[in-house]
């Protein structure tokens, strides 16, 4: 039964990148716009499959679960997010624009995007459908982590090289990125293993991403002022330094 998981989660992913390629065409939606858009197709495909799959809201974490291993989780991922945010702010600047994300003139979808949905969206596929599916089958788990947790980490972590053939980002930056995400990986996936529950690692990937998207967009608007001014600031002339010196 795992095996069929596996393909439920790929056709998604499929159905997902062929649904977005058309709505680009028809309705010529871009970016975080489009995934605004798509988000509650996302949702759907995702209990659908759950259902083909056998999986009751319970061990897809529909519930608040509990909720103090929930809240300590959610403690736990803000020195995490803060150093995300803060690194953003230190790193050269060349780094930052060359990421295609976090665009200036396009702020609102993404912040509304990285706050709000994206928690939702991919902590239901890969945490609810997949990892919930994943600890029904397989029993395994090394000291207090299961092995389902620890295959769902990596795949949610593998999957991100897509940004790479999209060219949303490098593959240098992912490389750079894969301890860092696959960090932030484990602690959504073992969030949801002891809480039982979807609501706790939907707020911390919430914040994760909120801040890193906050910060990057904050970067590079600072970054093109510096520049703008750099670039427009007039120097004063001879006979202005003349006028000033008398």
């Amino acid at each position: 039964m795992p095996y069929l998981l596996f393909l439920f989660l790929i056709s998604h992913i499929l159905i997902i990148r062929f649904l977005g390629k058309a709505l680009e065409r028809k309705m010529r939606l871009r970016g975080f716009a489009l995934l605004l858009f798509i988000s509650p197709f996302s949702i759907s495909l995702s209990f659908l499959f759950a259902k083909f799959s056998g999986l009751d809201f319970q061990e897809l974490g529909i519930s608040f679960g509990d909720f103090i291993p929930g809240l300590l989780l959610i403690a736990l991922s803000i020195p995490l997010a803060l150093v995300s945010f803060f690194s953003i702010l230190r790193a050269p600047a060349v780094w930052i624009m060359r990421i295609r994300y976090g665009s200036v003139n396009k702020a609102t979808p993404q912040l509304l995007y990285s706050w709000l949905v994206v928690g939702i969206v991919e902590e239901l596929l890969y945490r609810g459908f997949f990892q919930g599916g994943l600890s029904k089958y397989i029993k395994m788990s090394f000291l207090t982590v299961e092995l389902a947790t620890v295959i769902a980490s990596l795949v949610f972590v593998l999957v991100h090289i897509g940004n790479v053939l999209v060219k949303a980002e490098s593959l240098r930056n992912f490389q750079r990125d894969f301890v860092p995400r696959l960090l932030a990986s484990f602690i959504l996936g073992y969030s949801f293993q002891i809480s039982h529950s979807l609501l706790y690692p939907i707020i911390i990937h919430n914040l994760l991403d909120g801040l890193t998207m906050t910060g990057l967009i904050y970067r590079k608007r600072k970054i093109l002022n510096e520049r703008h001014e750099i670039l427009f600031n007039k120097e004063p002339s001879p006979k202005e330094d003349e006028n000033q010196g008398e």
